[in-house]
C-alpha cells in the first residue's frame, strides 16, 4: 500500500514501545508512513518518530486535542485521511483508539479491523 497514517498516543511527550511497534508494522506494509499526534507537546515527537521511519508528523495542537477526547481526534484523523489520501490508518489498541477508529471509519465509510496480531 502506498501511504499509511499512524495515530500516536503519547503521555507528556513520551511515546511508548507499543506505538513504535505499530509504526514498525505500518512500515512493513506501506511505502510511506506518516503520523498524527495530539497536544501542544506533540511537536517534540517529530525527531524520535523520524528516527523510527515516520516521514511526516502532523500535529493537532488545539485546546481540545490536548485532552484525551475521541471526538476532536477522530475529526482530525478523518480530515487527514480525506485530504492526504491515506490508504490505511494504524492505531495501538486502547479504549481511546477504539473510539477514534470507530468514529473515523463511520465518517469515512470505511472498515475497521481491530485487535490484529499481524498485517501483511
Amino acid at each position: 500500500m502506498k501511504r499509511s497514517l499512524v495515530v500516536i498516543e503519547h503521555r507528556g511527550g513520551v511515546v511508548g514501545p507499543g506505538q513504535f511497534a505499530v509504526v514498525s508494522k505500518a512500515l512493513e506494509v506501506s511505502e510511506r508512513v506518516d503520523a498524527v499526534a495530539f497536544g501542544s507537546d506533540a511537536v517534540a515527537l517529530a525527531a524520535v518518530l523520524a528516527r523510527h521511519g515516520v516521514t511526516m508528523l502532523h500535529v493537532a495542537a488545539g485546546e481540545l486535542h490536548g485532552q484525551a477526547l475521541a471526538q476532536p481526534r477522530l475529526d482530525a484523523v478523518a480530515r487527514l485521511v480525506q485530504q492526504e489520501g491515506y490508504a490505511a490508518v494504524f492505531l495501538e489498541n486502547s479504549s481511546l483508539a477504539a473510539d477514534i477508529a470507530g468514529g473515523a471509519a463511520a465518517r469515512l465509510e470505511a472498515g475497521v479491523n481491530w485487535d490484529l496480531q499481524d498485517v501483511w
